[in-house]
């Protein structure tokens, strides 16, 4: 992993023949695994909004308040959080998780296009 190993860190897998109640059963199981208690913090990210992940994470909000979800997860966003956890609540990171995802998220070839046609000619006027 680019961040090396890591410390109060679960991963909970999507299987084919999960539903949303399996998927809460083993995030249930890793946030125990974790020590969090019922009024502890953590973050959770899922891939889609609305799909069995996030849905299975938004069912603990009723007995689990301080947890933060943070759909629509990539690299960056995960990066961000897992180097800059220490001391930091889970709202902030949530928070932070969220800028990161969005100020990752590029068209590429918009941002090449936009730079070559903002380069002059070398030795030329332009």
């Amino acid at each position: 992993m680019i961040a090396g190993p890591q410390d109060a860190l679960e991963v909970v897998q999507l299987r084919p023949e999960d539903d949303v109640e399996r998927v809460a059963k083993r995030l249930e199981t890793a946030l125990k695994k974790l020590h969090v208690g019922e009024s502890g913090e953590a973050v959770i990210f899922a891939d889609l909004f609305g799909a069995a992940p996030a849905n299975a994470a938004a069912s603990l909000l009723r007995h689990r308040p301080n947890i933060e979800i943070v759909a629509g997860m990539n690299l960056p966003m995960l990066l961000e959080c897992l180097l800059g956890r220490e001391g930091v609540s889970a709202r902030e990171l949530a928070e932070r998780a969220v800028v990161a995802g969005r100020e990752s998220v590029r068209d590429v070839g918009d941002v090449i296009r936009t730079a070559l046609a903002g380069a002059k000619p070398a030795g030329g006027d332009g």
